[in-house]
């Protein structure tokens, strides 16, 4: 086993067997699409709250849904919960406050795991 796939193996926040299991075992495409989350991620903190402060409903969906879906898809199941709780805020338009407060929730699940990414892929 190599030490990248070991690395990966021992991120927290990040359920490697469920991830795997959606995309068929293949390890190589998981760490690809590893690599992308973390870019992803790495996106949503710099314009979620851009998109919070401007008002621009459309981008908070679409960034929040979009991030739910690949964290999913890869086993980073608990930061999929809280972008689950955001992407509805976003989607009932619920006050500044309220999607604030959902953004805040998800980027504490976040950071722990871009940190832990970046070990990985910087």
């Amino acid at each position: 086993m190599d030490k990248d796939w070991e690395k990966i193996e021992a991120i927290e926040g990040l359920e490697v067997a469920a991830g795997l299991k959606v995309i068929g075992g293949d390890r190589e495409l998981y760490k690809r699409l590893l690599q992308l989350l973390y870019k992803q991620l790495i996106e949503f903190d710099q314009k979620f709250p851009e998109a919070l402060k401007s008002g621009d409903r459309k981008s908070q969906r679409f960034l929040a849904h979009s991030l739910k879906g690949a964290c999913a898809n890869l086993g980073a199941m608990a930061l999929y919960r809280a972008l689950q709780m955001l992407d509805e805020s976003c989607k009932q338009e619920a006050d500044f406050a309220e999607i604030e407060a959902r953004f805040t929730e998800a980027q504490q699940c976040a950071l722990p795991l871009i940190a832990q990414l970046s070990e990985l892929f910087d």
